[in-house]
């Protein structure tokens, strides 16, 4: 059984920057995906978490419970994350002094709207 979501790639029309982490999962790398294989945007910051699925936990009477994959997301252009995350396009380490990705993302940013 498969689910199929999708839109008009061409959307959104406006500069974009999507920083990232090894914290960012799910939700967050299906959206820094499809800005990815859209060409929609620069993703900056490390790997993210790699949680490319969704699980459902189903309890039994007697305490114990089974955890179920039920789920996998996929990129727009059929990428599977789940293990491996987003490689972002311009990979920078956090430095909590100077927030390096944060300022990073803003000079791209302010170089696509110049």
């Amino acid at each position: 059984n498969r689910d199929e979501e999708t839109s008009d790639e061409n959307c959104l029309d406006i500069p974009m920057v999507v920083l990232q982490n090894e914290g960012s999962a799910s939700a967050s790398e299906i959206f820094a995906g499809a800005v990815q294989d859209f060409k929609a945007g620069t993703i900056v910051g490390t790997q993210s978490y790699g949680k490319g699925v969704v699980q459902n936990v189903f309890p039994f009477n007697d305490g114990s419970a089974l955890k179920l994959t039920i789920r996998k997301y996929f990129t727009p252009n059929g990428r599977n994350i789940n293990g491996k995350g987003i490689t972002p396009d311009v990979k920078v380490e956090n430095d909590e002094k100077t927030d390096k990705q944060f300022n990073t993302a803003k000079s791209i940013l302010q170089k696509k709207i110049k």
